[in-house]
């Protein structure tokens, strides 16, 4: 027959089209099920938003460690080399000369603040708090991929079982064709009867392939979110949550915010800029204040004007008495004959050598000094004013992201409590709609096998069928994700079981 022709067609290209597809969907049956916490592991390990947190947690201990080293006094050393000709001065006798003169200098200074408005010691205690905010921060971003991985997680599962669910619904509609063309035949049923349930089977092939995509979809949206290609070999692990308790009592959101107020990094994050902002205001407070430092510095120097002969005095000391003319007299006797006039003068043992070298030089030229600075900033264009005054209103700004914090909090997590109220009760109004509708179906089903019902009212039972059976997955797994919103809050871990 034609319409047998129709049908053997229809079955032909259905399992064609669904074959591949769900060699794609199902995935290797060799490939590695992977369960949600394994999932969520990934996904911590490899997130780049993730690890740009742990790039700002470092850099914030960088600032930590140096604000540490800014209360520890600073010390440098340096040196330069000059050569200098026509009239100069010799550095190491600060006279002038005219000779072609080569120095090196070499110095090593130090200062240290013993007053400076207490901004060092702020400035550890708010690169502290920074520190931790950060922290915090990174604890926040790990904590929205733990819950983006948790929702595409069930939004796989959920996509699986409806793929299920329309593909039962198809070889329902397949097996009532089946049996509808076989009374045909007969003469019991009229043609019609078999030409609508063959609109009806391409109708639910329609629904299966969109079930298969969305199925797709939802496994390329956790890919993307694990940063693993499209073409990846993935599947995932299906967790029993068959049995879901819908009885027990939930705590009031308002508990579960006052609990989640204790625990979220993103409150305590807040919290943290609060503390650190007002120790901002300190810092720009102290830069109105004097200053009062302690430096130190001690210096030498090498000239090569005295780089010559000299005389070295003994290191062990000792002298020796040596006349030495001072003068002379004229004799009154004979006017034209000078006696000369000596006097004793001790000179201290030594020898003469040939040279004074670098090393030399740069011991016997050192040169120490300490100095005590006082800094008072009297007008500098209104800039330390202004920066307190900045600082006062970013404390402020601070203060206010901290109550929208709080206040983002409990509007997630009314919405989540709300959420999974609703779902449970729809959760339940689906289990009854789909008995009753399971024994409606039956019902309607043993009618139209005996010719009490039409094909329309039967189309519509089946059809009625299939959509409470996809509303009741759609509320278990809305309820499941917002309990498990919940328990997150509170301090739970993320898990299926």
């Amino acid at each position: 027959m034609i319409l047998s022709g129709i049908s053997k067609i229809a079955k032909t290209a259905l399992f064609f089209l669904i074959i591949p597809l769900s060699v794609v969907i199902g995935q290797d049956t060799q490939v590695e099920k992977w369960s949600l916490e394994e999932c969520i592991e990934y996904a911590l390990d490899n997130n780049l938003s993730i690890k740009q947190s742990e790039f700002l947690v470092s850099d914030s201990e960088v600032q930590f460690r140096q604000s540490k080293g800014g209360m520890y006094p600073t010390t440098n050393m340096g040196g330069g080399y000059s050569n200098l000709w026509g009239r100069s001065i010799d550095p190491t006798t600060n006279l002038f000369s005219t000779q072609r003169i080569q120095s090196l200098g070499i110095q090593l200074s130090a200062n240290y603040t013993l007053y400076g408005g207490s901004q060092n010691r702020n400035n550890v205690k708010q690169n502290r708090l920074n520190l931790t905010s950060a922290t915090f921060d990174l604890e926040k971003a790990r904590n929205d991929i733990m819950l983006n991985v948790t929702l595409e997680f069930l939004t796989v599962v959920l996509n699986n079982e409806l793929l299920e669910n329309a593909q039962l619904q198809l070889e329902i509609t397949k097996a009532q064709l089946e049996t509808t063309s076989k009374q045909v035949e007969v003469g019991a049923l009229p043609l019609s009867n078999e030409l609508d349930l063959i609109a009806q089977v391409e109708s639910n092939e329609v629904q299966v392939i969109n079930a298969e995509n969305n199925l797709r979809m939802a496994y390329l949206r956790l890919k993307q979110l694990l940063l693993l290609p499209a073409d990846t070999p993935f599947d995932i692990e299906i967790p029993n949550v068959d049995q879901i308790d819908v009885e027990q009592a939930p705590l009031t959101a308002n508990s579960v915010y006052q609990e989640a107020q204790k625990i979220m990094p993103e409150i305590k994050g807040a919290d943290t800029q609060v503390e650190s902002a007002e120790i901002g205001v300190k810092i720009a407070r102290g830069g109105m204040d004097p200053r009062l430092s302690l430096g130190g510095n001690m210096s030498s120097n090498y000239s090569s004007a005295r780089d010559q002969e000299r005389f070295v005095a003994d290191p062990d000391g000792g002298s020796v008495t040596v006349p030495t003319p001072i003068g002379y007299v004229i004799n009154p006797l004979e006017p034209t004959q000078q006696i000369p006039v000596f006097r004793d003068i001790d000179v201290p043992n030594g020898e003469t050598v040939p040279d004074y070298p670098i090393g030399q030089q740069l011991q016997d030229n050192w040169s120490y000094s300490v100095s005590l600075n006082l800094y008072i900033p009297i007008f500098n264009g209104l800039q330390s004013k202004s920066q307190h005054q900045r600082a006062k209103i970013y404390s402020e700004q601070t203060k206010i992201l901290a109550q929208q914090t709080r206040q983002n909090l409990r509007q997630t997590i009314e919405v989540a409590y709300t959420d999974a109220q609703a779902a449970a009760k729809t959760y339940n109004a689906s289990i009854r709609q789909v008995e009753s509708l399971n024994e409606s179906f039956r019902a309607a089903e043993k009618s139209y096998n005996l010719g009490a019902m039409n094909i329309y009212d039967y189309q519509v039972s089946s059809n009625n069928l299939f959509m409470a059976r996809s509303d009741l997955l759609r509320a278990k797994y809305n309820y499941i994700f917002t309990t498990k919103v919940l328990d997150f809050y509170l301090g739970k871990p993320l898990s299926l079981d």
